[in-house]
């Protein structure tokens, strides 16, 4: 019997080899067709038994995260919570996020699970441990797919909402043999604000996800947006960034909406100065960011929330994006706004 172990943090002559070039971009994807055959080879065999396709070449496995041009370090396969996703995955289980794919798990029976397990497809354990990655020890989901007497295996980072306590692979399997989907999921970053290793190569987001109609009337720096596919059509969230006061009581309450046992309520968080959070914004919003804006740091965007009313019961919020002069690049089939 033979078992392969990955190592996703690519240690060694592969990630010696991606250290020796420079990058232009801030986050870059390793195209599939670019792997080491035998690691190709065996990111085949667990994606494959997950999903019973074969691993698309032109798609990314591996996202490179550089500074100053430099490889400051390399993100692959994880585990998020499903939240920012389609509805129907939101109480299941967690998701495995694979560059630009979304791969949906269920808990039953104290176990995890494919959601839409491949039919006559190999065996496929999943367990919650801690693992050696790199120089690092992380909390993984590790997923072992055997195909007759051989295994291939490979540790999924579990991406935890709070990075500065990640949650710990004890209580994630508690969770699981008490069936309790809800503490499971809120302990983990929604798979929405997660960067893609995808082709997109948009930015990652960090923070929780306040909907414009839970901010308080005022002006919000966005310092960055990407873009997800929904079963809505294609949706937006917002990085923003609470502005640091001399107020003693700077900061602000927000709405973020949690899911309780079966039920999504509303409750209140308290955002400190410097703590970024996200914003999940309205469709007046969404259609600007669908002309494709600049907006970065260097080129922030201003969020003015002016009005809430109602409407059928439902508050309705009237904001305006201000973009910074230059945020659309020269199109030939659009409007130059620079007049």
């Amino acid at each position: 019997m033979a078992i392969t172990k990955i190592d996703p943090s690519l240690e060694g002559k592969n990630r010696a080899r991606l250290e020796s070039r420079t990058y232009d971009k801030s986050y870059t994807p390793i195209p599939n067709s670019s792997l080491p055959v035998t690691l190709l080879d065996q990111l085949n065999t667990v994606w494959s038994g997950l999903t019973g396709n074969p691993l698309p070449p032109e798609e990314s496995s591996f996202l490179i995260r550089a500074i100053d041009g430099q490889l400051k370090s390399i993100y692959g396969p994880s585990v998020y919570s499903p939240e920012g996703w389609p509805d129907s995955l939101l109480s299941t289980g967690p998701v495995i996020k694979w560059g630009s794919s979304i791969i949906p798990l269920t808990v039953s029976d104290g176990k995890i699970s494919l959601l839409d397990p491949v039919p006559n497809g190999p065996r496929i354990k999943f367990q919650f441990r801690t693992e050696k990655l790199g120089k690092y020890e992380e909390t993984c989901l590790v997923v072992t797919v055997t195909k007759g007497s051989d295994s291939v295996v490979l540790p999924l980072p579990v991406k935890s909402k709070d990075y500065k306590n990640p949650v710990h692979p004890d209580q994630l399997e508690l969770w699981l043999e008490d069936g309790n989907v809800t503490d499971l999921l809120d302990a983990l970053l929604p798979a929405s604000v997660a960067g893609s290793s995808g082709s997109d190569n948009q930015p990652r987001l960090e923070g929780p996800i306040v909907k414009i109609s839970g901010l308080p009337l005022g002006d919000y720096t966005i310092l960055a947006y990407r873009s997800y596919d929904s079963q809505y059509g294609k949706k937006y969230l917002l990085q923003s960034i609470v502005s640091e006061t001399d107020d003693e009581e700077g900061g602000f309450d927000a709405t973020v909406r949690q899911q309780i046992g079966e039920e999504w309520i509303d409750s209140q968080i308290t955002l400190e100065p410097g703590t970024k959070f996200i914003i999940k914004p309205n469709t007046k919003i969404s259609s600007i960011l669908s002309a494709d804006p600049v907006i970065s740091p260097e080129l922030p965007a201003v969020l003015s929330v002016t009005k809430y009313g109602s409407y059928n019961g439902h508050t309705t919020v009237t904001a305006h994006l201000k973009v910074g002069l230059g945020a659309f690049l020269p199109d030939d089939d659009s409007f130059d706004v620079s007049f």
